[in-house]
């Protein structure tokens, strides 16, 4: 049986863990891991990734999209019964399936079928969802639409941000694997197919898309600064024009606005917290930095009730 395990992202390292302890224990097994470099705001998975390989003997191949031409060789020479794209960004296509003997099969952050696509946690927590999770299925030729396996779900609150849920699902990615890949590896799982009138998609998120629309409401600026905080990109605004991000933050539940401008500091009374006017509602800044310095209190930067973010 031999396995090629695409990898990439924040939980990729720790489940190439699990993946290689169980592939150590099985007889005539052979792993293969596949990677490449992380984007510039990301934590460096891709040299863990290739250190781990090394240090295991697991033969690494660095690569992104998989042309036909490059797999027809690899395969030619290997023979590839499984694939197991963890944290991959890129569909598999048609010809690579139809040559595994056991199948394709993927981890997606989302109980699908809703958030099939990109970014599904953080799209999750901007939609303000209540719960959240990870799906382990079957790749078919659509996107993260094929027959499920298992799946985990997790409860967050609104003042869950996505540090927490990234370390919940480093241990719900270790449990699908535990549970589920004996019996992949064996051939010997049961699937049931995903209805399709449930089905949600979202769309690739890019460092820009954090900017914060102060016209919009208190509540879904802190979904979108809870969604983009460490170790993602983080949500954004401009302090006389330079760039402002925006770590931690909460809604006020007792503070009232008759005369509001979105952007604008209306609270100073509390130490180390600014509170800022939006849309509806009043949202309480606490750590912030401006690009390229350190992470301070919000009361550092902004101590005049003059002051308009945006």
């Amino acid at each position: 049986m031999k396995i090629l395990c695409l990898l990439a992202g924040d939980k990729s390292v720790k489940s190439l863990n699990i993946v290689n302890d169980i592939v150590q224990k099985i007889d005539d097994t052979e792993l293969f891991v596949g990677s490449f470099p992380s984007d510039p705001w990301e934590e460096d998975f891709f040299t863990k990734i290739k250190e781990i390989s090394n240090d295991e003997s697991i033969t690494f191949i660095e690569l992104r999209k998989i042309d036909k031409e490059w797999w027809d060789d690899f395969n030619s020479k290997n023979k590839i019964d499984i694939i197991l794209a963890i944290g991959w960004r890129y569909l598999l296509p048609k010809y690579i399936i139809d040559d595994l003997l056991v199948g394709a099969f993927a981890i997606h952050d989302s109980l699908l079928p809703k958030y099939r696509g990109f970014a599904p946690t953080v799209w999750a927590i901007i939609n303000g969802e209540k719960e959240v999770g990870a799906t382990l299925f079957s790749i078919n030729e659509g996107t993260d639409s094929g027959p499920i396996i298992d799946q985990i779900s997790i409860k967050i609150s609104e003042d869950t941000y996505i540090s927490e849920i990234v370390e919940k699902m480093n241990h719900v990615y270790i449990n699908l694997l535990k549970n589920n890949l004996n019996n992949i590896i064996s051939n010997n799982f049961q699937t049931y197919i995903q209805d399709e009138s449930k089905a949600t998609y979202t769309c690739k998120r890019q460092p820009k898309d954090g900017l914060i629309d102060w016209q919009d409401s208190a509540k879904n600026i802190q979904n979108k600064i809870r969604a983009l905080s460490h170790p993602y990109p983080g949500s954004f605004t401009y302090l006389k024009q330079k760039k402002l991000y925006i770590w931690e933050s909460y809604i006020s539940k007792s503070f009232f606005v008759s005369g509001s401008i979105p952007g604008r500091v209306i609270d100073l009374s509390k130490q180390n917290e600014v509170g800022i006017s939006t849309g509806s509602g009043v949202i309480y800044l606490q750590k912030v930095q401006l690009e390229n310095k350190a992470i301070v209190s919000a009361y550092d930067l902004l101590k005049s009730p003059n002051e308009t973010l945006g």
